[in-house]
């Protein structure tokens, strides 16, 4: 009989990568000492990118539903209802958020893509073309 496990960090829930054995023992050998296991039936698909384990059960990573305007006086790109201490990625700035928003002047029209991850989070893409 076929087992299959999640491998996936005890601290996040965050899954590593899935795996198939014969027996717990076979599983149980591919697991490093600071991730955790768990066996799952073999009805149950998991996307590494989009499931995580919350409370032993594999779950969907939620979407930050965040907001996004332009405020063509300003000439800046406000993002909005970012997870407090998500790292934002725009061209060649990083930073991290404390406190929900982004402001991002823009210098020149152009096309803006703005990435934001934070697990447990899926990471999200904000795509702004400015004229």
């Amino acid at each position: 009989m076929t087992l299959y496990a999640v491998i996936f960090d005890p601290a996040n829930g965050q899954i590593h990568w899935t795996v198939t054995g014969t027996t717990r023992e076979e599983l149980e050998m591919s697991v490093p000492e600071y991730l955790d296991w768990m066996i799952i039936p073999d009805d149950v698909y998991v996307d590494v990118n989009a499931d995580y384990v919350k409370d032993g059960s594999i779950v969907k990573r939620p979407l930050m539903e965040v907001t996004w305007r332009y405020d063509a006086v300003a000439r800046d790109i406000v993002v909005e209802k970012i997870p407090v201490g998500a790292m934002v990625t725009v061209r060649n700035w990083q930073g991290v958020v404390n406190d929900g928003f982004i402001v991002w002047r823009v210098a020149e029209p152009g096309f803006y893509r703005i990435y934001i991850e934070l697990f447990p989070y899926q990471p999200e893409w904000v795509h702004a073309e400015i004229t």
